[in-house]
C-alpha cells in the first residue's frame, strides 16, 4: 500500500509531539479544585489543525459524492488501473479536506464526531471529583490529532496522538482558572499483523482509548496525581 504525503507528514507529527513536557502550574490546590462543579466540555478544532483520521476522511468524502476506492477503480485496468484510481481518490479527498470552502465543513464534521466521546470521557474523570458549587466547564481546542486505520497500522507502527489546548473556565465569570496550552496525549500501539489481531481481539478502539487517556491526563494535571 502506498502511503500518502499527508500520512507521512502526520506520522512525523506523531513522533514530534510524543516527547515529555513540563506540566504547566495550576494555581489552585486539589482541595480547591474538588470544590468546583464540572458541567461539561466544549470541543473545537483550530482552523489550522493537523488531523489524520482516515475513517472520518472517507465518511466526509462520501457526503460530497466522492466514493471509496472500490467504487472508482477501473476493473479492466488491472493493478495499474487500481493504483491510478487509488491515487486519484486520495488526491480528491486531500483537496476536499485541506482547501476552502470544504475545509471548514470538514472540521465541523470532525467536531461532531469527536465531541461526544471526548465529553463523556472527561465527565467520567472529573464529575465525581469536582463535587462543589463553583460551576466550571472544560474547553478543548484541538491542534493535532492522528487516529490510524487498520491498513496503515498493519504496515507501520503509527501511534494515536491528540494535542490540544485545554482550559478550565468559570461558567459565571468566564475567567480562565487553569490552562494547559499543548496537552499531548499518546496511546502506545504496536504495528504489524500479530499486534493488530491481538488488539482487535481485545476490542481496542484507537479513538476511544485516546479520549479516555486524554481525560485521565487532564485529571492528573489538575489534581496532581500520577496514574
Amino acid at each position: 500500500m502506498m502511503l500518502s504525503r499527508r500520512t507521512i507528514l502526520a506520522a512525523a507529527m506523531t513522533l514530534a509531539v510524543s516527547g515529555c513536557a513540563t506540566l504547566p502550574p495550576v494555581r489552585f490546590s486539589p482541595e480547591e479544585i474538588a470544590g468546583w462543579k464540572y458541567t461539561g466540555t466544549k470541543v473545537s478544532f483550530r482552523p489550522d489543525a493537523n488531523v489524520r483520521w482516515p475513517g472520518r476522511d472517507t465518511a466526509f468524502a462520501e457526503t460530497k459524492g466522492i466514493q471509496q476506492l472500490a467504487s472508482i477503480a477501473n476493473p479492466a485496468g488491472g493493478q495499474s488501473g487500481q493504483s491510478d484510481a487509488g491515487l486519484e481518490y486520495s488526491q480528491r479527498v486531500e483537496k476536499l479536506i485541506t482547501t476552502e470552502p470544504t475545509r471548514s465543513e470538514y472540521l465541523r464534521f470532525l467536531q461532531a464526531a469527536a465531541v461526544g466521546p471526548i465529553a463523556n470521557a472527561m465527565g467520567n474523570e472529573l464529575s465525581g471529583r469536582m463535587i462543589g458549587n463553583r460551576e466550571v466547564r472544560v474547553e478543548i481546542s484541538i491542534r493535532q490529532m492522528a487516529v490510524w486505520n487498520s491498513a496503515v497500522r498493519i504496515l507501520v507502527n503509527f501511534t494515536p496522538v491528540l494535542q490540544a489546548n485545554v482550559k478550565i473556565i468559570d461558567n459565571k465569570t468566564n475567567e480562565v482558572l487553569a490552562e494547559y496550552p499543548e496537552l499531548t496525549t499518546v496511546v502506545p500501539r504496536q504495528g504489524g499483523v500479530v499486534a493488530f489481531v491481538v488488539e482487535t481481539a481485545l476490542q481496542r478502539d484507537d479513538f476511544n482509548d485516546l479520549t479516555t487517556r486524554h481525560a485521565i491526563d487532564v485529571r492528573n494535571w489538575l489534581f496532581k496525581t500520577l496514574i
